[in-house]
């Protein structure tokens, strides 16, 4: 979250113009914003007209519009918000006391003023705009949560889970005589896990990186990413170490494996269970 401009007086009131950034942004934003705050943010309304000879039509018009706040819903895995209040300074398009959404989205700035009632911009609020703006983001832990044909790529931050992609690839059972096909299918679920955690991590720092699956998958991932890395002579993913046993660390990747691995950050992904994985 950036910072654009803020005007508070020493008796609590005044305005903070914020520019939300990444997905997270939206969670410090669910948690700023309260009913009766007043929140200005562009929108897009739907306008209907009505000619001389009585035909109508509709037109959608962007606007900025300013809100009294009455509630918020936050969408966790979409990393949206959407809050929702009556229209409180008069608009050409829209009349105060209109009912309606404003859907914040990243890159483009919202103002918010808070309301006396909810104790102006008290202690409790700043603290959260600091969090917000803080520069500092190195204690994100890239996680892969995993079982054989699915892989969700995370983002572990220090308030909440953020799921940047989700890898599906059918794998043939173990058959009989067929085993190979198992092997490669294998094969082409890891590398296209590969592919995608080098698109959303850059692997290439030196960074804790969680892998965790039921059984021996994501041992099995690790021996792939280090086969991977010594075919390319890639030594930022190698690390120049192996794998001791089941549990252990392996260059810059902490593997965890079974029940060692807690589901407990994959329900704030999944919203389920480990089952659900």
């Amino acid at each position: 979250m950036r910072l654009i401009k803020q005007n508070i007086e020493r008796d609590g009131s005044g305005t903070v113009v914020l520019l939300p950034e990444e997905p997270e942004d939206m969670w410090h934003a669910y948690n700023l914003i309260s009913p009766l705050d007043l929140l200005r943010a562009s929108a897009i309304r739907r306008i209907t007209t009505e000619s001389s000879t009585g035909s109508t039509s509709s037109t959608r018009v962007h606007t900025t519009l300013a809100i009294r706040v009455t509630s918020l819903d936050f969408d966790a895995q979409a990393g949206q918000l959407h809050v929702s209040g009556r229209v409180a300074e008069e608009n050409k398009h829209v009349k105060v006391g209109a009912f309606h959404t404003l859907d914040l989205e990243l890159h483009r700035n919202f103002t918010l003023e808070k309301a006396e009632e909810n104790g102006g911009w008290d202690s409790i609020a700043l603290d959260v705009v600091r969090e917000a703006v803080r520069v500092d983001k190195e204690g994100a832990v890239p996680a892969v949560v995993m079982q054989e044909g699915m892989a969700n790529i995370c983002l572990i931050t220090e308030h909440q889970t953020i799921l940047r992609q989700r890898v599906e690839i059918a794998i043939p059972k173990k058959r009989a005589g067929r085993a190979g096909d198992h092997d490669k299918g294998l094969d082409r679920f890891f590398h296209a896990v590969l592919e995608t955690l080098g698109r959303h991590v850059d692997i290439s720092q030196p960074r804790p990186l969680l892998i965790a699956s039921p059984g021996f998958t994501a041992a099995g991932f690790v021996e792939y990413v280090l086969d991977d890395a010594r075919r390319r002579n890639d030594k930022a993913s190698d690390g120049g170490a192996g794998c001791a046993g089941g549990d252990g660390a392996v260059g810059g990747y902490q593997v965890c494996e079974g029940d060692e691995a807690d589901g407990g950050f994959c329900e704030d992904v999944e919203g389920g269970g480990w089952e659900g994985l």
